[in-house]
């Protein structure tokens, strides 16, 4: 039996990151669809239509992101594929690539504490002009919830660059785990949330302590001594965005703000449109397609770093055969 795991796991390209990656997915596609029985238990059909319309809201930070996270990846490990792990913790090699990647941190935590600050001032604002115009006759209490699950969504756009920044490293294992470890938890806070009667508060609460997990794990791990190693290292070159970035990032970014309107849109619109009811409804089905389309996803990013660092070596041949392979085990 051993033995045929073995030759599964192997044809499949089943390594621990794939494993834990996926297995985070299955539990996020799994939980959403058993959340779906909670959901139509302990909230009635308009606070449905809120909680849903909730979710595709707050997706409008994919504007302020514009696809950066992956980017982030994708530039670590390119960096990484230049240097060695001296010890567990501390990096060495040439200055100008140990520069160059202190400089993508740098950057990163800069410029995603302007984008968090931000996303929540914008998400307040268009949730109350949006709920108040078109939720206003519903008998629902959302402004708190509201501006609970607007502060959890702005913090986790806070830590997103710092596990795309690990993954880059290399770590994508380690931050799969942390992934797994958070999805696993939030579910139960949100199943026992609803039991006790927590109603739309739950969706704030829930990101909230997602958030609270997340850094705690960070700090009680490695990741805490990896990331201040490579934060003091002296800046003496670093990626220009404007050159080396952007050129990359607006094609990602169109594509990302394509798929808000593609895959986010219907909610809020059949709220304003058809009512509370309707959008709830709209909100359970996509719910149980993005369970599955997540899945499918989860042999090919946990490659990303691979991926990198073969193109940063010019070794377009083995990464050729490499993507082939993982697209046919994907599908």
């Amino acid at each position: 039996m051993l033995i045929i795991l073995k030759a599964v796991k192997s044809k499949l390209g089943i390594d621990k990151s794939i494993f834990y990656t996926s297995s985070a997915r299955i539990v996020q596609a799994a939980g959403g669809i058993i959340s779906i029985f909670f959901i139509a238990k302990f909230l009635t059909g308009i606070e449905q239509g809120f909680y849903y319309t909730f979710g595709s809201i707050v997706a409008i930070q994919i504007f302020f992101e514009l696809g950066l996270n992956g980017i982030i990846t994708q530039y670590v490990a390119h960096e990484v594929s230049n240097l060695n792990w001296e010890t567990p913790i501390e990096l060495s090699g040439e200055t100008k690539y140990l520069s160059r990647l202190s400089s993508l941190l740098h950057f990163s935590v800069k410029w995603y504490v302007c984008f968090a600050v931000f996303l929540l001032i914008t998400l307040i604002i268009v949730g109350f002009i949006f709920f108040n115009r078109y939720g206003k006759h519903e008998n629902v209490f959302w402004h708190i919830p509201w501006v609970l699950l607007a502060g959890g969504t702005a913090f986790n756009l806070l830590l997103a660059p710092i596990l795309a920044f690990l993954e880059g490293l290399g770590k994508v294992k380690e931050v799969a785990k942390i992934r797994l470890c958070q999805q696993c938890v939030c579910l139960i806070i949100v199943w026992a949330g609803l039991c006790l009667g927590a109603k739309l508060y739950i969706s704030g609460i829930n990101s909230l302590l997602g958030v609270v997990l997340i850094i705690f794990l960070i700090l009680k791990s490695d990741f805490k001594k990896i990331l201040l190693n490579i934060w003091r290292v002296h800046i003496h070159e670093q990626v220009n965005y404007k050159k080396e970035i952007f050129p990359y990032q607006w094609k990602i970014a169109l594509s990302w703000m394509s798929g808000y309107f593609i895959f986010q849109l219907f909610n809020p619109v059949l709220f304003a449109t058809e009512g509370a009811v309707v959008a709830g409804q709209m909100g359970m089905t996509l719910v149980a397609l993005n369970g599955i389309q997540s899945l499918s996803l989860s042999w090919m990013t946990t490659k990303i770093p691979l991926y990198s660092g073969l193109i940063a070596q010019k070794q377009y041949i083995q990464l050729d055969d490499v993507f082939n392979r993982t697209l046919k085990q994907s599908i």
